[in-house]
């Protein structure tokens, strides 16, 4: 089968959940199929290479301000598609509305089947984190006009996957009852095998690697620092954690706008040197971290279709504390339902990480349910869909 996949990147061009996710996809699509993917591109990085043998084709981006950088994803989208004939692709795989409203512009690429993974609501999204930036009615104006173009886009699909119960009944409830038809749930999967070769570390060994107290309570969060992330409220958690707790110490991973935010927030309330950021965690680190810590938190505040980390986390025996948020408690009832917080609030999340600590030895079958999210498995569901009719 001949696969394209259209997406404003991928891992490793950019971090991100979504990024890593359509990775190790067409890593796995690509060991039965051809399978080439358009993408935005990256400073110092070809236009055209092979990433094992899937071919990626990026297309420029004009960085000049938000309005240039929208419109050149929706126009390298649709340039990069000179490349292809209209026999070129049997099926062609969507991951983000600016770059599939290029492609589907196109007129060559008209006769392949069409399949759109809504990894979560664009317009509410990006409205959310720039809501203090601007007037409220630009704001509205922005997520109606967004919402217009998402919403055309996915009326032009065969089928829309979701990731979760959460991500579809979003779906319908921003864009109407007429897409429950085309829609399919398939739960993200990750390389199963890249994480537990770590398990071969004890967590001492992995502390000792990373230069980490031995003895210490270590909480860990990985996520772009976004606003929806929920940092703030972790760090004040900490805060009231760290009380009853002196020897804990937080580690936050990730890189983006809040930072300088988030370090102030920590500085006013004397956490400095008991929270170390540590900016971004290359891939080849990243689950050392997992297996050297006690367990990870994610306190996202607004709009989780999934929580990628969830699985990355307990693949290598790491448990994890998460909000009520998004697709979060229905991804967490997969292993425990103990490890959903109560809510948002820091009081709640200091409150969970406390009782975890009390109870904190879990059974090794809790982590083997990771099993279940194995790459291979999604990846096979998925071009089930592809040949269905």
């Amino acid at each position: 089968m001949k696969i394209l996949m259209v997406s404003d990147s991928i891992f490793p061009d950019n971090i991100g959940g979504s990024y890593k996710y359509l990775f190790d996809l067409t890593q796995e699509l690509v060991k039965k199929n051809d399978v080439s993917a358009i993408v935005s591109d990256k400073k110092n990085l070809a236009s055209q290479e092979n990433i094992g043998k899937v071919k990626i084709f990026r297309y420029k981006r004009n960085r000049k301000n938000k309005i240039f950088d929208f419109y050149s994803f929706y126009k390298g989208a649709k340039d990069a598609t000179a490349h292809f004939n209209s026999s070129d692709f049997d099926v062609i795989h969507f991951h983000w509305p600016l770059p599939a409203l290029g492609v589907l512009r196109s007129k060559k690429l008209q006769d392949a089947k069409k399949i759109y993974t809504f990894h979560g609501p664009w317009p509410e999204e990006y409205c959310f984190e720039i809501q203090d930036k601007y007037p409220r009615i630009f704001i509205k104006f922005l997520k109606w006009f967004f919402g217009i173009i998402e919403k055309n886009i996915l009326k032009k699909m065969d089928k829309i996957i979701c990731a979760s119960e959460f991500m579809r009944n979003k779906l319908i409830e921003l864009y109407g009852k007429d897409f429950e038809r085309k829609i399919i749930i398939i739960p993200i999967g990750i390389n199963l095998g890249k994480y537990q070769k770590i398990f071969l570390f004890s967590k001492n060994k992995a502390r000792e690697r990373l230069n980490l107290p031995t003895q210490s309570k270590i909480i860990f969060t990985a996520r772009r620092l976004y606003k929806r992330m929920g940092l703030e409220n972790l760090i004040e958690a900490f805060g009231l954690f760290i009380k009853k707790n002196p020897d804990a110490f937080l580690l936050i991973a990730g890189k983006g706008p809040e930072k300088q935010k988030l370090e102030e927030i920590s500085h006013k309330l004397k956490l400095l040197s008991k929270i170390k950021f540590l900016g971004f965690v290359d891939e080849e680190k990243l689950p050392l971290y997992y297996r050297a810590v006690d367990v990870f938190v994610l306190p996202t505040i607004k709009l989780e279709g999934f929580g990628l980390v969830i699985l990355e986390s307990f693949a290598i025996g790491c448990p994890v504390l998460g909000t009520p948020v998004g697709a979060i408690p229905e991804v967490l009832e997969n292993f425990d339902r103990s490890f959903i917080l109560k809510s948002t609030r820091p009081e709640d999340i200091a409150g969970g990480i406390e009782k975890f600590f009390n109870q904190k030895e879990k059974t090794k079958s809790i982590f083997n349910k990771a099993d279940n999210f194995d790459i291979s498995k999604t990846a096979k569901e998925i071009e089930n869909v592809y040949k269905a009719k």
